[in-house]
């Protein structure tokens, strides 16, 4: 005669499926490669594309035009038109596990917030850094918040990710914070160059220099998101 502790040791148990990865394995290489590629596309693109609007409307604007228009102009084409480029890019590569429609307008109007937001406290405190009187520390200590304040502001660009990638993987509230990482790393990159600039020979430097670190934001900006977007998993809808 069987007991009950017996009888409840024999119940089948459930088995639970772990859960499946939004890149599926044998895609991730193809997948690394396509984000990072479209995203330096959309970088270079987007950043030509800006600069020759800018130059072309300011050029076709009548002396006596105002500054704020002047400034708006700047703002249109370096923030919108340039956000709007680069996200649309990146979409190619991620419309296939994502919505591309909701990709495109998080990375858009993220970009566009990241950078009104961290462009203002970033001449805020560097306004403060520049103000006459203010001794070597205290300057240097505002120079360096402007530009903690500038990388900080990208949790705005995350913020919006995030509200794509929740519809889509599990837990992955971290998202948040990526974009801050990546643009510290950027920021670092960028010192590391001031630093052994002088090893760079000087007619050719200021070339060098630019192309470097604009080669190297790119890269950084699509490796670390295609890397991260290789470790979320798909959200499993426990409704029913």
């Amino acid at each position: 005669m069987q007991t009950n502790n017996e009888t409840s040791d024999n119940t089948p148990k459930p088995i639970t499926q772990p859960q499946k990865l939004l890149i599926p394995p044998e895609a991730r290489w193809g997948f690394l490669i396509l984000f990072t590629s479209m995203t330096v596309l959309g970088w270079v693109v987007g950043g030509i594309a800006s600069l020759l609007l800018e130059k072309s409307i300011i050029g076709n604007l009548p002396p006596e035009t105002q500054p704020e228009w002047l400034l708006l102009v700047k703002y249109i084409t370096t923030s919108i038109v340039f956000a709007t480029i680069f996200a649309t890019a990146q979409t190619f590569a991620v419309y296939k596990y994502v919505s591309g429609w909701l990709w495109l307008f998080a990375m858009s109007a993220g970009w566009i917030v990241f950078n009104s937001v961290g462009t203002s406290w970033k001449n805020y405190f560097l306004s403060i850094a520049f103000s006459p009187g203010l001794s070597p520390n205290i300057a240097f200590f505002f120079s360096l918040l402007s530009t903690f304040a500038f990388i900080i502001s990208a949790i705005w660009l995350g913020l919006f990710q995030y509200l794509v990638l929740r519809r889509h993987a599990a837990a992955v509230w971290w998202w948040n914070f990526l974009p801050v990482l990546t643009f510290l790393l950027i920021h670092i990159l960028v010192w590391l160059l001031s630093i052994v600039q002088e090893l760079i020979p000087e007619p050719n430097r200021d070339d060098i220099l630019y192309v470097t670190i604009q080669v190297s934001t790119a890269l950084i900006l699509g490796l670390l998101p295609a890397i991260a977007f290789c470790f979320l998993k798909i959200k499993i809808d426990r409704r029913g």
